[in-house]
């Protein structure tokens, strides 16, 4: 095991609830046999963390979501957590660790949960399911992106939860072992948005594996009812495409390589980077 995966190993199994443990150990040792042989001893089942209950399974990049958001806190920025009763959307939603993140502090209010890929779809169903504060949660099973209708992605043949652009420069993303490209339906989020009634956005975020700009051309009124917002980028031309347009639409933003950090700019005057 190497380091990156011993750190995140050791920062799940403290997590971990005491049955949890044994089933970590197992589904570890399960994927290095899956590796060098191609068998699965174990193929993973329903984990308890202190933070939630997730289904995990081999092969699908399930530990690697959870860790990111909850091990390694990628998204816990200060002034970027969802607060009680405000209105939130996760576009790219994948297998719900944000919603389910963001459900531990906003008991009460809205979030809607956009995710294309089928089978990120289920994961995530699932685990809303499987935590009690989440199950409000509104799921769309589309893309997000410039105009209605349908889009192609790329998925991975071997189970990988991630539906990407399939232009993605592989620098931004290991290749995936079975690619093949698969039609699913595409909404823009202003339509979507008006569709579900939502006129004020406190608090979305967007990972959407390369389509970045065309989420963002389909979000023109979107984005002016949008009061803070975290953005993924996957590639050198997509960041500076999506910091031109927040800009442009009255943010200010704070970078942590590759996560954008946008917060409105309330007093009047022209729109800054910080």
């Amino acid at each position: 095991m190497d380091r990156e995966l011993w750190a995140r190993f050791l920062r799940l199994f403290r997590a971990a609830s005491p049955l949890t443990k044994p089933r970590l150990l197992l589904f570890s040792a399960s994927r290095a046999l899956r590796r060098s042989l191609g068998v699965d001893v174990y193929r993973g089942g329903r984990f308890r963390f202190v933070f939630g209950d997730f289904v995990v399974r081999q092969g699908r990049g399930d530990l690697g979501t959870i860790d990111e958001v909850f091990g390694r806190g990628i998204y816990e920025v200060p002034g970027f957590a969802a607060h009680d009763g405000d209105t939130c959307v996760d576009v790219g939603a994948n297998i719900g660790c944000v919603t389910v993140l963001w459900r531990r502090t906003n008991r009460t209010g809205r979030i809607v949960a956009i995710e294309p890929h089928p089978l990120a779809l289920a994961t995530l169903r699932a685990n809303l399911a499987l935590n009690e504060e989440a199950t409000a949660t509104s799921v769309v099973a589309a893309a997000a992106g410039a105009t209605a209708g349908e889009v192609t992605v790329q998925v991975d043949g071997d189970g990988q939860t991630m539906a990407r652009h399939p232009g993605l420069d592989a620098a931004w993303g290991a290749p995936y072992t079975h690619p093949t490209e698969l039609r699913v339906p595409c909404r823009t989020l202003d339509e979507l948005l008006e569709a579900e009634r939502i006129d004020h956005v406190d608090l979305m975020k967007i990972d959407v594996e390369g389509f970045e700009a065309e989420c963002l051309a389909g979000a023109g009124r979107t984005l002016a009812r949008v009061d803070r917002l975290i953005l993924e980028y996957h590639a050198p031309a997509l960041r500076t495409a999506c910091l031109d347009r927040l800009s442009a639409a009255g943010f200010a933003i704070e970078e942590r390589a590759p996560l954008l950090f946008a917060r409105r700019i309330a007093a009047a005057g022209q729109p800054r980077r910080v």
